[in-house]
């Protein structure tokens, strides 16, 4: 995902807005209405775009900010949103009815492009108004090398200070043959 942002930006950096929205700190209790996540946004906008915004008072504000005419931008965003399936499913559901939305009126709105990154499929989000999706492009993602899950693993280390010994790593690759689902899933369960 950093790869992709900073090729974009390196290409097209007059041309797009590219940012990336960790939703990782975000803590949500599944019983908190949805409506919750709007006070986290100013921290994401700030995180991701290093923009102040206040708190919107509606999902509906949230998405003026990519509005062609009222929004925050000048020219087209592309999103990479991480971790997003560690968001409540009421959150979840929100969200892609949101970005839907902004979809299927493109000509009001500067999102460009999309993508939720997850342990999870975004695919399978329950909705009461039905799948959000309808445009998708599946994406096939090689194994991982030794290396990249031992880098993986580096970089946790470097933002945690938590120690990931080398007897950690070797079995976890030898078990998952570097398939980034199940590293990734492993190495959830680890920081739990």
């Amino acid at each position: 995902m950093r790869q992709v942002k900073k090729s974009i930006q390196q290409l097209d950096k007059d041309r797009f807005i590219v940012a990336n929205l960790s939703m990782q700190g975000v803590v949500s209790a599944e019983d908190e209405p949805p409506e919750s996540f709007l006070k986290k946004i100013p921290k994401i906008m700030l995180d991701g775009f290093d923009l102040d915004v206040e708190v919107p008072s509606s999902w509906e504000d949230w998405a003026l900010f990519f509005h062609k005419r009222k929004g925050l931008f000048d020219r087209p965003v592309i999103l990479f949103i991480d971790a997003f399936d560690s968001l409540p499913a009421k959150v979840i559901d929100c969200l892609v009815t949101l970005f839907r939305d902004m979809n299927l009126n493109r000509e009001s709105y500067l999102l460009h492009s999309l993508a939720f990154i997850g342990v999870r499929a975004v695919l399978g989000v329950e909705s009461e108004r039905g799948s959000p999706f309808n445009i998708q492009r599946a994406l096939h993602i090689p194994n991982l090398t030794y290396q990249e899950v031992n880098d993986l693993f580096n970089q946790y280390r470097q933002e945690s200070g938590e120690d990931i010994q080398a007897e950690v790593v070797d079995p976890l690759f030898a078990a998952t043959r570097g398939q980034p689902g199940l590293v990734s899933w492993f190495g959830e369960l680890l920081t739990e």
